[in-house]
């Protein structure tokens, strides 16, 4: 209801920004809220940016994911793989998506061109370790 408001008022949002599971709170969205939110997003005119850096730490429910065309998703390696200072992630989006390509290589080409080849041997392990392997520490 609050972001609803949000869209019909004066200045309406161009980005709407959640993050599933929430620092510090580790609220989790459901699936029916994620696409509410995008959908509120679309009648908006919106991006809806889903921070699931904390994909991982869920207790006693499921991480949900949303995707759309206006919907980015961003993952990270910090904190399940204990890369906490690497910097490294990925982004996904829709698919075809080129003013918004060439608009996230913009803002990259501003920052470090590419992560250390260390970091991006330990995220390909991560890759292939796969969210058993933090299952694991986490139960540990």
């Amino acid at each position: 209801e609050w972001l609803e408001a949000q869209c019909s008022g004066e200045t309406p949002p161009v980005l709407i920004v959640l993050c599933t599971p929430n620092n510090p709170t580790g609220t989790v969205y459901s699936q029916p809220v994620l696409e509410a939110a995008r959908e509120v997003a679309t009648r908006c005119g919106a991006w809806l940016a889903v921070d699931n850096t904390y994909e991982d730490f869920t207790y006693g429910c499921s991480h949900a994911a949303v995707a759309g065309p206006n919907v980015v998703n961003l993952f990270s390696f910090s904190k399940a793989y204990g890369m906490m200072g690497w910097r490294m992630g990925y982004v996904a989006y829709p698919e075809g998506r080129v003013d918004l390509t060439e608009a996230m290589l913009k803002a990259q080409d501003t920052t470090v061109i590419c992560p250390p080849r260390l970091s991006q041997v330990v995220a390909k392990a991560a890759l292939e370790a796969g969210p058993s392997w933090v299952r694991q520490q986490i139960d540990a």
